[in-house]
């Protein structure tokens, strides 16, 4: 309590022991009279002794006399605290298992993306046999051909020249070895004893009915070995176009995995143009519109795999084609605040990137690299 109320208290009590009255003041409106008439009490008393201005005085100064001595700093209200129902480490302990509570839950039912997979029927395949026989014997990649559907098959109508390129990438982060090259020298590789990616490019060349050509480019990915975490993967086209070629209708495409000694497949969770924004050094703005795919295989899945395709216009002349694709891939649960590998291609550690091109001379038809 602080000393203004101490000595107010200390003040009222000297009044009540000396048995006088302080004058009443009269609110505004109000009468003296009628004042003092609401502070009579209740039962007839004493008579009350009035207070001269000198008593007044002394009696201040006794008060003040207590305060400058220090004889009211130990006066005052004693404060008893409410017993402690539950403890700091009670509390503290609580909070912590709701927050793992709710992080488990958000990373076991919105960890990946929801898919509606069905058995792999190729069926209608038995239509575009020999569109199909056809692309295998121009130099198609089997293994590729057979995970197309069958309208993508038929869009390959009229090919005359197919253009290829396969590489087996690296998801894991390798292991480095030091090598000694000199007497006080040291190289330090990284070796990668599994390479569980491969990424493939196609394109295919196609007369059409009007006697103009076209190529059709074609992404496939396949797993080599089963994935190490089934979270949410992405594959982007970049960039999706150029000046001196362009794409020319839809993206399709795919996702297939095997599970329980069966064929599943799937469409992509979504395949749209995603817009991306960079700055340069010099604060200069740029922005691209990248077609995305992205998907989630099923857990307990092996074999897993896809593909992209979409069809392309090139210029006239000295056409050169860099389709780029980049694969993200989950490779852990653990992350916060969670994200999906669409929104995290370059800025998370518990996504890995790999790139893959494919590029060519549209104009004389070969490989570039």
């Amino acid at each position: 309590m602080k000393k203004t109320g101490v000595a107010a208290m200390m003040l009222s009590t000297a009044i009540a022991v000396s048995g006088i009255t302080v004058p009443v003041c009269a609110a505004p409106g109000q009468t003296a009279e009628s004042a003092q008439m609401q502070e009579q009490p209740q039962t007839e008393t004493e008579p009350a002794k009035s207070i001269s201005d000198e008593d007044f005085a002394k009696l201040l100064d006794f008060v003040k006399e207590k305060w400058d001595a220090g004889e009211l700093d130990n006066a005052g209200c004693t404060i008893t605290p409410v017993p402690v129902r539950v403890k700091d480490w009670q509390l503290v302990l609580s909070l912590a298992v709701l927050l793992a509570a709710g992080m488990a839950c958000g990373y076991a039912f919105g960890g990946s993306y929801p898919m509606e997979w069905t058995p792999l029927d190729n069926s209608a395949q038995d239509e575009v046999q020999s569109t199909k026989a056809k692309l295998l014997e121009l130099g198609f990649p089997e293994a590729v051909l057979n995970d197309l559907s069958a309208e993508d098959i038929a869009s390959c109508e009229g090919a005359t020249q197919i253009l290829s390129r396969t590489e087996d990438k690296p998801v894991n982060d390798g292991r480095e070895v030091t090598t000694q090259t000199g007497e006080n020298s040291y190289q330090i590789d990284t070796v990668y004893d599994a390479k569980e990616l491969r990424l493939t490019g196609v394109a295919v060349r196609v007369k059409q009915t009007d006697g103009t050509e076209r190529w059709i480019i074609f992404h496939h990915f396949l797993w080599t070995q089963p994935m190490n975490y089934c979270g949410t993967e992405a594959v982007q086209l970049w960039p999706n176009g150029q000046s001196d070629w362009w794409p020319d209708g839809d993206a399709t495409g795919r996702v297939l995995c095997g599970r329980d000694g069966q064929t599943l497949a799937a469409a992509y969770h979504s395949l749209d143009t995603q817009d991306t924004f960079t700055t340069d050094f010099f604060g200069n703005s740029q922005s691209s519109s990248n077609l995305t795919g992205t998907f989630s295989m099923p857990r307990g899945s092996e074999n897993q795999r896809g593909y992209v395709c979409f069809p392309i216009q090139t210029a006239q002349e000295d056409t050169y084609v860099n389709s780029w694709v980049n694969y993200t891939h989950q490779n852990t649960w653990a992350q916060y605040p969670a994200r999906t590998a669409r929104d995290s291609m370059w800025s998370s550690s518990a996504f890995k990137t790999i790139q893959f091109a494919l590029q060519f001379d549209a104009t004389e038809g070969r490989m570039m690299y």
